[in-house]
């Protein structure tokens, strides 16, 4: 449910106006949401976008690499 419904729905059971008033504040109140979640979508990818190399250059830490195998006692194979 959209928060300008919710709001407006509320507003009106309670009696807080007219039916007018209640819609006009019901719509200010879900207007508000669509330039802020642009405005939000893009402030995170200015900060996300600087620091991506460093969150790629850790992921690629955190992989383990076996390039030989084991044995249980957890030392390398001697020999070839």
């Amino acid at each position: 449910m959209p928060e300008g419904l919710a709001v407006a729905a509320s507003a009106i059971s309670v009696g807080f106006g007219s039916f007018f008033y209640v819609s006009l504040v019901g719509v200010r109140a879900g207007l508000v949401e669509i330039p802020l979640a642009v405005f939000g979508a893009w402030a995170v990818l200015q900060l996300v976008e600087p620091m991506m190399p460093y969150a790629m250059e850790f992921a690629a830490g955190a992989m383990p690499i076996y390039d030989q195998p084991r044995n249980p006692a957890g030392n390398p194979p001697s020999g070839a």
